[in-house]
C-alpha cells in the first residue's frame, strides 16, 4: 500500500506533516522552508485557491493597462504587498494584495489590457478566505478540466471553419517559397485561370469577401507590370508597410474627449501680447528661485493672470452639465503636458490662493509626475479651465479644443522677438506671444471672450499688477 492510500485525504490535511515524518515520504521533505512547495500535490486539499480580481478603482473606469508587474508565479505574497501598477485613462494606480499566501498562477503580463472584475492572480491563501471571497475559491482540478474544455472548443471551431470553407468550394493555399504571405482564398475555377497564365495565386490581391481572389482580380493582375525577381512580392510589401499597436491609456482618454469636444460650437479669438517687461522681471527673479530648485517659467505668470481675470468673468470658469451651468468658486486650472504616452492634463488646484512661486513649484511637480506616468486621479480631476502651452514646442496661433464639461481654453504660442512701435512711435525690440482663446458659444458670447482676453493681456503686459491684485 502506498503512503497516499494509507491515510484519507480529509485526515491528511490535519496530520500531513506528522505523517510525512512518520513514513519518510521519498518525494516530500517535511523540513522544507516552504512546505507548500513540498506538498504541492496535496495543496488543493489543504489550502483554498482564491481568485484575486481587479476591483473597481472608481471614476467610472472600466479597463486598465498593466504598466508594471511586481509579482511572479510560485512566489509568496503578503497582505498590502504590491501586485502591479495599472494605468487607466486618467491616472496610474498600484494594486496591492488582500491575502497572505502563495501565487499559484498569474493571469496577466505587462502591457495587457484588463477589465474591472477580471482575475489577476490565483492565490493559495494561508487562512480560510472571508465570505466575500469564498465564491472565488477554485480547485485546481476544475481549472484543468476547464482548460481542456477550452482547447476542445477551439479545435471544434477550427474544424467548423474548415468545413465551411470546403462547402463553399473555396480552396486555401500557403505560399510555397517563403511562407511569408497569408493564405489565398479562391475557387477552383479562378485557381485554374491563374495556373493557365503562370500566376502564383498568392501574389494576387483579393478583393472578394474575406479577401477572396476573384476572376477579375486575376485579370487585373495580368495587366499590371511585373516586379523584378529581386524585388519583394506584393504581399511582402503590404506586410512591411502595415503595422498596428494598441492605443495607450492616455490616448484613449484623448480620443474620447476630443471626439466630444469636436461637437461643441466653438468661438475662437487670438490676440498678440507684448510681454517684454514680464520677461525682464522673470529673468531677474529666476536666479532667486534656483536655490529652491523651482523653475520660474512663463506658464506660472499666465496661469496667475488667468486666475485673476476669472474673478471678473466667472462664466469662463464654469462647467456645463446638460443645460445647467455650474459656476465654480475655485480656480482649478489644467496644464496640457506632452508625454511619451500621449497628452495628459494635470490640474493645479485652487490657483486663486497660490502665489506665482507656488504655481511654478506645483506645475513642476505635476509635469515630473506626468513624464514618469505616476499621476494620481486627484491630480487629473476637477479642472475648470485649461492652458495649452503649445508654443514651448512650436507654433504661434492655434485653435485649441475645449475639454468638456469645461467651457473655455487658451493656447499660448511661441515666444518671439519682433520689432514693434512704442507709444512714441519708435521701433524697438519686443518679446511677443499670441494667446488663442476658444469658448463654448452656447453659453459664452464673443464680447465676453474679448474682454477676458484684454484683462489677461493687461496683467501680462504690466506684471506689477500681478503683485497688486494677487
Amino acid at each position: 500500500m502506498t503512503p497516499s492510500k494509507m491515510i484519507p485525504k480529509t485526515v491528511f490535511s490535519t496530520f500531513g506533516l506528522a505523517y510525512c515524518k512518520r513514513f519518510k515520504h521519498p518525494t516530500i521533505s517535511p523540513v522544507s522552508l516552504d512546505y507548500r512547495k513540498s506538498f504541492q500535490v496535496w495543496a488543493p486539499l489543504c489550502y483554498p485557491v482564491v481568485e484575486f480580481k481587479l476591483t473597481d478603482i472608481g471614476e467610472g473606469i472600466k479597463e486598465v493597462t498593466v504598466k508594471q508587474c511586481h509579482i511572479k508565479q510560485h512566489q509568496k505574497v503578503s497582505q498590502f504587498e504590491d501586485i502591479c501598477d495599472v494605468e487607466s485613462d486618467k491616472a496610474t494606480v498600484t494594486i496591492t494584495s488582500r491575502f497572505d499566501g502563495f501565487v499559484k498562477k498569474v493571469h496577466f503580463q505587462e502591457g495587457d489590457v484588463i477589465a474591472v472584475g477580471s482575475t489577476l492572480l490565483d492565490i493559495e491563501v494561508d487562512d480560510q478566505p472571508q465570505n466575500a471571497d469564498v465564491a472565488n475559491v477554485v480547485p485546481e482540478s476544475v481549472g484543468k478540466i476547464e482548460a481542456n474544455d477550452d482547447k476542445h472548443t477551439e479545435l471544434s471551431a477550427i474544424k467548423r471553419q474548415q468545413s465551411t470553407v470546403e462547402d463553399e468550394g473555396v480552396v486555401t493555399e500557403e505560399s510555397g517559397a517563403s511562407g511569408a504571405c497569408e493564405k489565398a482564398l479562391a475557387t477552383p475555377a479562378v485557381r485554374r485561370i491563374a495556373k493557365e497564365h503562370g500566376i502564383d495565386i498568392n501574389d494576387v490581391l483579393g478583393t472578394g469577401k474575406q479577401g477572396r481572389v476573384t476572376k477579375e482580380d486575376v485579370l487585373v493582375y495580368l495587366n499590371q507590370p511585373r516586379l523584378d525577381a529581386g524585388q519583394p512580392q506584393p504581399c511582402e510589401l503590404q506586410k512591411a508597410a502595415n503595422t498596428s499597436r494598441p492605443i495607450t491609456a492616455y490616448r484613449k482618454v484623448m480620443f474620447k474627449t476630443m471626439t466630444e469636444s469636436n461637437k461643441i460650437p466653438t468661438l475662437t479669438l487670438s490676440d498678440e501680447m507684448d510681454i517684454t517687461h514680464l520677461e525682464a522681471l522673470r529673468k531677474t527673479l529666476k536666479s532667486d528661485l534656483q536655490a529652491d530648485k523651482v523653475k520660474l517659467t512663463l506658464l506660472a505668470f499666465v496661469v496667475k493672470a488667468i486666475s485673476l481675470s476669472l474673478q471678473r468673468f466667472p462664466i469662463l470658469n464654469a462647467t456645463l452639465e446638460g443645460e445647467t451651468i455650474n459656476y465654480a468658486s475655485y480656480h482649478n486650472i489644467g496644464i496640457a503636458v506632452d508625454t511619451a504616452a500621449g497628452l495628459v492634463v494635470p490640474i493645479i488646484k485652487n490657483v486663486q490662493q497660490l502665489s506665482i512661486r507656488q504655481i511654478a513649484a506645483e506645475a513642476q511637480r505635476l509635469q515630473s509626475l506626468a513624464a514618469d506616468g505616476r499621476l494620481s486621479l486627484a491630480d487629473t480631476n476637477g479642472g475648470t479651465f485649461t492652458v495649452s502651452n503649445i508654443g514651448s514646442i512650436a507654433g504661434t496661433v492655434v485653435k485649441p479644443l475645449i475639454l468638456p464639461p469645461q467651457v473655455a481654453i487658451v493656447g499660448i504660442g511661441r515666444l518671439r522677438h519682433l520689432p514693434r512701435f512704442d507709444h512714441n512711435d519708435e521701433v524697438k525690440k519686443c518679446s511677443v506671444i499670441n494667446a488663442s482663446w476658444a469658448a463654448d458659444h452656447r453659453v459664452v458670447d464673443g464680447a465676453t471672450v474679448a474682454r477676458f482676453s484684454n484683462a489677461v493681456k493687461r496683467y501680462l503686459e504690466n506684471p506689477g499688477l500681478l503683485a497688486i491684485d494677487a
